[in-house]
């Protein structure tokens, strides 16, 4: 009888029992009635993606992978699993073209999402396609200096008051559909006559396309500088270069406060034909935007200087 030998692994890339998980799937390769291995549940699938060539260099034999949907959050008592069955069908092709042969689901996974996988990935099997992906490859850097990262409080007057535990209003304006922020910037202006903290301008809500949500953050700035923006970083637009030049734009102009969301999938919108990106969920991306604060980028080199957002 054939077996698919799969295992959980933690963020360090290790079992539950602590062995590096390409050392316990070799391992588990040797035996002769192994026909494929891999790894289910436990993490969601770009955590999953990043692991791969671990596996491919520990076995030769059929990989099998299986991540959740994303990491479970508690919303009013439930257990809710965040990825879309897009965001899953993005991915399902990535492991496709990296070679993997079984692929699927673990916890929080619905029919509708291994609907959306197979509807992503069978035409590429029957094409038999083998399309480039963006992989991130670190170069072997000759020296990393990690800089000490700005302290949350001197970020910016609401990570201030994030730290010293005050209450904190904000209001969310969405930018324009056309080009006239005159409207926005009234509304900004009646917050801030009444004590609102900070404005939230959401990037691309419902899937929908506006005025950058970038520019829209400037024009507040530059209208209303008595009132701070958090600005909404969506993944979903954007790849990895795209992502990381934004971001250092975004410290350039001296926006402060930056939300990293995944986004929501272009078929809820307007544009449902519109291509997700997707290079990288928010989890993935606060990562990096932690590493920009301490002066490094997201091919590991050293940045001339550090950004100092206050990230959420």
């Amino acid at each position: 009888m054939a077996i698919i030998a799969q295992m959980a692994v933690n963020d360090q890339n290790e079992t539950l029992y602590g062995d590096k998980i390409d050392y316990a799937l070799a391992k588990v390769a040797e035996f002769e009635q192994v026909a494929a291995v891999g790894l289910n549940c436990s993490i969601g699938p770009a955590e999953m993606l990043e692991v791969l060539p671990l596996i491919k260099n520990a076995t030769s034999k059929p990989i099998a992978l299986q991540p959740n949907a994303g990491l479970p959050q508690n919303i009013d008592g439930r257990t809710v699993y965040m990825c879309t069955p897009e965001y899953m069908a993005e991915y399902a092709k990535r492991f496709y073209e990296k070679g993997v042969k079984i692929i699927g689901g673990c916890c929080g996974t619905t029919p509708a999402h291994i609907k959306e996988m197979v509807k992503t990935v069978r035409p590429l099997h029957k094409a038999d396609l083998s399309s480039a992906v963006i992989e991130l490859r670190s170069p072997e850097p000759t020296h990393i200096s990690l800089q000490k990262p700005v302290e949350l409080k001197d970020k910016s007057k609401f990570g201030a008051k994030l730290v010293s535990g005050e209450k904190i209003y904000s209001v969310e304006i969405s930018p324009p559909k056309g080009t006239n922020v005159s409207a926005l910037i009234e509304k900004v202006k009646l917050c801030q006559q009444h004590g609102i903290d900070a404005v939230n301008i959401p990037d691309g809500p419902r899937a929908s396309s506006r005025l950058s949500a970038m520019i829209t953050a400037i024009k507040i700035n530059q209208l209303c500088p008595n009132i701070e923006t958090i600005l909404h970083f969506c993944c979903r637009d954007r790849n990895i270069i795209a992502m990381q030049s934004d971001l250092l734009g975004i410290q350039a102009v001296d926006l402060k406060n930056v939300l990293i969301i995944t986004g929501d999938p272009p078929k809820l919108g307007e544009y449902p034909d519109a291509t997700a990106v997707f290079d990288l969920d928010s989890i993935a991306l606060t990562k990096v935007v932690s590493n920009l604060n301490r002066g490094l980028d997201i091919a590991g080199n050293n940045l001339p200087s550090k950004t100092a957002l206050v990230t959420g």
